[in-house]
């Protein structure tokens, strides 16, 4: 199967691969690996799926706590990334390099995670492919937990111009705009390091949550939650994040 290529096919690389490993110090990966377990609902050792999984961060020690992980992503330096960590850990990770739509298997998983603000990358068809994908993944009764930052009841309320921020001796600047007519954020990111300059551009789709809650509904997906920021708090008007969890029939 192949897919087209957009914005994500190489954004993240160079600077832009050393900021992601530094934007989630151990306190925030240990919060959403416990907020993680909560949602899926599943014991150790059921099978998960973490697509995209990045450099494993959440990946890692979701297979320390005892479950059978696999970890999908398009990217293979934070693959290599994924691998040396779990190495590191002593833990035992399956790994996929590939687009997170292109996931072979079917009735497999237990559970699947898309976290990380790693959904709506992909234009409305594109991020149905990839709700589908993982529809089919799952074994009946199998749960998808899916977060964003891009619910527009969450960004739009607070979303600020220009803006930037220090990582070390990386100066990350963050320059998101709303185009009402198409419904995407595009955000120019340019990042100041080591006397040099990268720049990158990024499109987020933006979804109100009944928009989302349809589009899991549309793939078979029933009970769809919609919670905020922590496993027991609904999700209200200006939370700054969305997860999502949905259970296959």
């Amino acid at each position: 199967m192949s897919f087209s290529t957009g914005w994500w096919s190489d954004f993240f690389s160079g600077f832009i691969a050393d900021a992601q490993r530094r934007m989630f110090p151990a306190a925030v990966t240990a919060a959403d690996v416990k907020l993680a377990a909560a949602l899926v609902g599943c014991e150790p050792p059921a099978k998960l799926l973490d697509v995209p999984c990045g450099t494993g961060r959440i990946a890692v020690e979701l297979a320390a706590l005892g479950y059978d992980v696999t970890g999908v992503d398009l990217t293979a330096e934070y693959l290599a990334d994924a691998r040396a960590a779990a190495e590191a850990r002593g833990v035992k990770l399956a790994l996929r390099e590939s687009d997170m739509r292109d996931l072979p298997w079917r009735d497999t998983f237990d559970a699947a995670i898309c976290m990380g603000n790693s959904f709506s990358y992909f234009d409305p068809a594109g991020n149905a492919e990839f709700v589908a994908a993982a529809f089919r993944v799952l074994r009946p009764g199998g749960v998808l937990v899916l977060q964003t930052n891009f619910a527009a009841e969450s960004i739009l309320p607070s979303l600020r111009g220009r803006s930037f921020f220090e990582m070390g001796e990386m100066t990350f600047l963050h320059d998101p705009v709303y185009c009402p007519r198409r419904g995407v954020i595009e955000t120019e990111y340019t990042i100041l390091a080591e006397g040099r300059k990268e720049r990158r551009k990024a499109v987020y789709h933006v979804y109100l949550v009944r928009e989302l809650v349809a589009l899991l509904e549309a793939a078979g997906f029933v009970d769809v939650q919609t919670i905020g920021a922590t496993a027991d708090e609904p999700f209200r008007m200006g939370c700054p994040t969305l997860h999502l969890r949905a259970k296959k029939p």
